[in-house]
């Protein structure tokens, strides 16, 4: 009995240690402005001016991630302020961190140099 309340407490720690995946989106808009809709969802994303090679802690920058299907570029050069319109809804069992993170690195990717980027919907 002893034995089994230990190892639930050291997956209840591991579990509760963990940083949640969604939590860690606020960590990588440092190089970023950020316009968000009222429920806090990130709408539109656009790097600072003196940052455009660099990538925010965490996100993948000039390096490529595997393609976990969680989002689509629609465009690179869509008409208006939007630059580039990423499709977030691909997977909807991918984290917000997920979706930001392919979002940008197939942006880098697909689009090159780019400043603005609309996700579609939200996250």
């Amino acid at each position: 009995m002893k034995m089994s309340v230990l190892m639930l407490s050291i997956l209840c720690a591991g579990a509760c240690l963990a940083k949640d995946p969604d939590s860690m989106v606020s960590d990588q808009l440092e190089n970023f402005t950020v316009e968000t809709s009222d429920d806090g969802a990130i709408r539109q994303i656009s790097k600072l001016q003196n940052t455009s090679s660099v990538s925010p802690e965490g996100a993948p920058g000039d390096v490529l991630i595997d393609k976990a299907g969680c989002t689509h570029i629609r465009f690179c050069n869509a008409p208006g302020p939007d630059e580039v319109i990423c499709d977030t809804d691909d997977n909807l069992s991918c984290s917000r961190s997920q979706r930001f993170n392919e979002c940008v690195s197939d942006a880098n990717a697909v689009c090159g140099n780019w400043t603005n980027m609309r996700f579609d919907p939200p996250i």
